[in-house]
Order: structure tokens, then sequence, then C-alpha cells
């Protein structure tokens, strides 16, 4: 989830003005004609290039551009996938086998199994100030992971299947705990940690050369390598709550804090949770969601407006009072946001900039980011630089890598 969009400015076309044009007689001078220039044209333009609109010359540019690869992308995948992805350890040459009567149990089958299960992988919740650690996805996991994460609308889902392979104290006593206790801006670190859990120790990517189109896997690199950190200050911090013992008591993800936006409106800050920001947007019925479109990303970066007051014992801050309904905590979250919408909205530009500002201050704080590493091509031996993208993204990008190698 985004901050909220700035005022749109809105151009105002400029008058123009008509001006009465003076007929000027020339003077009865000779006019002396000027030498005709011949144009050179370059060797490299034609004139029929000359001739062609903008919009021609610009479809013949792409053509210039664009270089046609001289194999199939997906065969020159899966030729490199097979030279480094190794799914089967130990292989069988099964033309010699022979199949016998006498079956095995699926129990006695899957003891002689590794077991996913038991394969962890502990990371840093750089935000909420604590380790997390998730134990692997299974194929059919990832799959169902996969589809529930494409779709916004089940994001309750998509969170609670990964909850349900965190491991430890860490895990709390339940979801709505953990999702309310968790940072919204360390939901690319849990994506990671998935990363690490399913694919550390066979940590193979794909790469395509700049320089010579061609397609190269990495072999096995530590996942760490997929991190950049914005200072070095963020990659110490991040060491060292990797090395913390995890809790269950997970307290409050960031104290509010409290800024006066107007003569009287004084609002307190948090940094929003996975819940807030995630979770609850997609509670919200479609027209909801539409009519109060503008309030509900910027609630959840709010814990409290108050009206500040000043009384014979000097300067009370007195919070906004929502309606509540016992029960129901849908219609509750729901009155929170119409009920600040009234302040919000009759707010000035100038006062409604102040929460924006303060809302990018909490999004843009030093943190660190995922990606392809940057590695040497296979090919030509040139370098190919690092690509940064989402953590999630990563997770699926890798998982699909055996299908192609197939």
């Amino acid at each position: 989830m985004s901050a909220p969009e700035e005022n749109k400015v809105i151009p105002i076309p400029n008058a123009t003005a008509t001006v009465e044009e003076k007929v000027v007689e020339k003077p009865a001078v000779e006019e002396v004609k000027p030498e005709p220039v011949v144009e050179e044209i370059p060797a490299t333009e034609t004139k029929s290039t000359q001739e062609l609109s903008e919009e021609d010359k610009d479809l013949a540019a792409l053509d210039d551009d664009y270089e046609a690869p001289t194999e199939d992308f997906d065969e020159k995948l899966k030729v490199e996938l097979n030279k480094k992805l190794k799914p089967v350890s130990k292989k069988f040459d099964l033309s010699t086998a022979t199949v016998i009567s006498k079956p095995i149990t699926v129990t006695n089958t899957l003891n002689n199994q590794v077991d996913l299960g038991k394969k962890t992988f502990t990371w840093s919740l750089l935000r909420s100030q604590r380790p997390i650690t998730i134990r692997s996805f299974t194929a059919t996991e990832l799959n169902n992971l996969s589809n529930l994460a494409r779709n916004d609308s089940r994001s309750r889902e998509t969170f609670k299947a990964i909850w349900d392979h965190i491991v430890g104290a860490g895990k709390g006593k339940d979801f709505d705990t953990w999702s309310k206790c968790t940072s919204y801006f360390d939901v690319d670190n849990i994506w990671f940690c998935i990363y690490g859990a399913c694919f550390e120790s066979a940590n193979y990517l794909p790469f395509t050369c700049p320089n010579c189109n061609e397609v190269t896997v990495s072999t096995d690199i530590p996942v760490e390598n997929m991190c950049k950190y914005d200072n070095p200050e963020v990659e110490a911090e991040m060491k060292k709550i990797r090395k913390l013992a995890a809790t269950p008591h997970m307290g409050s993800v960031f104290a509010e804090y409290r800024v006066q936006v107007s003569d009287n409106i004084v609002v307190g800050f948090k940094e929003p949770s996975i819940y807030d920001a995630i979770i609850a947007p997609y509670l919200f019925d479609d027209e909801f969601r539409r009519k109060y479109n503008d309030i509900i990303g910027i609630c959840s970066y709010i814990a409290n407006i108050y009206v500040a007051e000043m009384t014979s014992q000097g300067l009370v801050l007195r919070p906004i009072a929502v309606k509540q309904f016992v029960g129901n905590e849908l219609k509750t979250a729901k009155a929170r946001i119409i009920q600040y919408a009234k302040i919000i909205r009759a707010l000035s530009s100038d006062q409604y900039n102040i929460i924006v500002s303060h809302i990018s201050a909490l999004t843009n704080r030093p943190s660190v980011s995922y990606g392809l590493p940057a590695v040497t091509c296979d090919h030509c031996k040139k370098e190919i630089p690092e690509d940064r993208t989402a953590a999630a993204d990563l997770v699926f990008m890798r998982h699909r890598l055996a299908i192609l190698a197939g």
C-alpha cells in the first residue's frame, strides 16, 4: 500500500490575445534574391528518409534498435538450467529397473524422503525489531501461495498461509495478534525469509546478459548476496536482530508521535501494521472503498486524532470519539474512517500536506531491498548488473525454474 497521492494541479490555459496587424508598404527597392542553398544529404540519410513523417521515422527507429533473438529464450534457459539445476541428487538408470508386485506404504516412502518441514530459515524484521523463522514450503504449497498472492482481496489468506509456516515463539499467540503487531514495511523481509527457507543451498538464478544477449544461470550463491542495504547501519541492525531470541510478546510496532496540523487539530502517527495496510482495506465492501478511498490509506498511518484545548491546567489533547460497535470490528473500523474523514477532508491544502509529508517520512526510512545480484556472464565474461525486485517475485521466479528445466 502506498502513501496517498498529492493533490493534482490542474493547469489553466493562457488566454490568446488578438493583435491587429498593420499593413506596411514595401519600399520600391529591387529585391536581391539570395543564392539557392544546396542541402547536403548525409551518406546515412537518403532522400526517401527525409520525406518520411515523424511517425514513420519513429517506427523505422524501432526496427533499427530491435535486435531479434537468435534462439528462443526458454530453450536457452532450459539448456543452462540443466547444466546446474539438480533436483535429483542420485540418478538411476531406469532402463535396467524391474517393477515388482510387492508395494510399499506411503508412510515408509515418506520416511526415506527429506522432510522439508524441518528446513528453516531465520531472517530479520527490521521495522518490527524482531527475528522471524519460517519453515520451507513444498511445491504444491508454493503453487497455492502464488494463487493467493495474485488476488489482493485474498490478502488475509495469503498471510495466514505464511503465518502457518512460522516456527518458534515469534509466531505469537494467534494470527490476528501477529498481523497487527508486524510492520507493513517488513512484508518484503518476510517474503525473503520464505525465499531463504525454500531455496538456500539451491540458489540458482537466471540472467540475460545485456552485452551478448545470452542466458546465464548462476551457480549456488549465498542468499545474503541478494540483499542491498541503504547504509552500513541498516546492515548492522539486520545482523543484530537476526541473533535476537524470538518472543511471543511483540508489543507495539511503532510508538505514536503527535504533530499539530491546524490551530486545534493534532494527529498521532504510527507505523502501519500488515493488518492495517493490507488486510483491513479488503474487509470493506467495494462501495465503501470507492467512497473513502482517499482516507482508508491515510488512516492506516494514524493512531488517533486529537483536539487541542487550553484549560486552567494547561494544554490538553482530547481524542476524537470513535463510535464503537461491540462485537463487530468491521463496523467499528468503518465508523473510525467515516469520522476521521470529516476532519481530514476539512483541512486546507497546506494542513493536509503536513499529514502527507509525515506519511512519506515513515515510508522512506533507510531499509534493505532484494534482487538479482551482479554476476559474470558465462559466455562473454562481462558483468551482468544487479536487478532490484520485490522478494515475492523472486520466490515465484525461482519456483518456476524447475518447470522450465523439466
